[in-house]
């Protein structure tokens, strides 16, 4: 299977690619499980894996925020810690999950604007949005209307 940067390449340069759309059908689930990157700070952004978090706009978006965030992404092998966890043992107050897939998996079907203390933000994932200015227009107005943009 490729890895997730080169289907990003491959569907920006809008070269059609067959991937399979039930997880179980490639072998690979996507666990509810985080597996939490480096860094305290009260916000978590959450996105398919590591690779995401290192793109170039994932960079904008963390130079665009009060504080330097922590990154998360799903466990592969599926041990990690659940979003409940994570939330109350790092106080994060604000959330951002990229990718509407995504957040249903981890929030079991449902997208909560809140979960114990933190606000809870859903966006469309790091490459769909890389790919179209009016999705980038959207995300800073999502970043800006949820309050994620003041200073603590």
């Amino acid at each position: 299977m490729m890895d997730a940067l080169k289907l990003e390449y491959l569907e920006a340069m809008e070269v059609p690619v067959w991937v399979g759309r039930d997880p179980s059908a490639t072998g690979n689930t996507v666990s509810s499980q985080l597996r939490m990157g480096p860094g305290s700070s009260s916000v978590l952004l959450i996105c398919r894996d590591d690779v995401e978090s290192a793109s170039p706009l994932a960079a904008d978006i963390c130079r665009s925020l009060p504080e330097p965030p922590v990154w998360a992404w799903p466990s592969v092998e599926g041990e990690g810690t659940a979003i409940e966890d994570a939330i109350s043992e790092n106080l994060f107050t604000s959330v951002l999950v990229f990718g509407g897939g995504l957040a249903d998996v981890l929030f079991h079907g449902s997208r909560p604007e809140t979960l114990d203390q933190a606000r809870i933000v859903t966006m469309p994932r790091l490459g769909e949005i890389a790919r179209s200015a009016q999705q980038k227009r959207a995300c800073w107005r999502l970043l800006c209307g949820s309050g994620m943009m003041n200073k603590p």
